[in-house]
């Protein structure tokens, strides 16, 4: 039972046909699985530039339970303020990868930087070694941030770039591999 087919000219049996078809079948899944795996190279670099994110976070809530310790001892009537840092202590550990988690650390970012505005206020804080301390991690906190921030971002627009291309964006909701947002936008 062969089935022949001419093909330029040529003899070819069913066979032949079979595998071709099965080949290219096999060639286009192959490319498919290319695409899906750039894709997920491109979210796990948004995650472990999320995670760099984390940690920077992570750290800036031991220097805000040091700013509130030091609010508690030396300025005991910044009430208001410790309450705001406790607040945003609380707000920091929650956050997430999505757009709510954006507008939190940005929330939370004047609260805590205000800490350096102290002085201002009080100028006799430049003299006492405590505060200069807090002040200085916050501030070099804050600069790790900023770095891991716009590390985020390139690794955001360079993914949304490649996702918007057609046939890309198609696999991308196959495989429920979202958007992401910019923390600076």
């Amino acid at each position: 039972m062969y089935c022949i087919i001419f093909l330029r000219g040529d003899i070819v049996e069913g066979y032949t046909i079979i595998v071709l078809i099965f080949g290219v079948i096999c060639l286009l899944m192959m490319v498919m699985i290319y695409f899906i795996n750039r894709l997920f190279q491109y979210k796990t670099r948004i995650d472990n530039s999320f995670i760099a994110i984390k940690d920077n976070l992570v750290k800036r809530t031991l220097i805000v339970e040091d700013m509130i310790n030091f609010l508690e001892t030396s300025l005991e009537h910044e009430k208001s303020y410790q309450k705001k840092l406790i607040k945003a202590k609380d707000l920091v550990s929650i956050i997430k990868n999505n757009e709510e988690g954006i507008k939190l650390i940005k929330k939370t970012e004047s609260d805590i930087l205000g800490f350096v505005k102290l002085e201002n206020t009080y100028k006799n804080l430049v003299k006492i070694k405590e505060y200069t301390n807090i002040k200085d991690e916050i501030l070099k906190n804050n600069e790790q941030l900023i770095y891991a921030m716009d590390s985020y971002d390139k690794g955001v627009i360079s993914y949304n770039d490649y996702r918007r291309k057609k046939f890309i964006y198609i696999l991308s909701k196959l495989c429920k591999i979202p958007e992401y947002s910019c923390y600076n936008k």
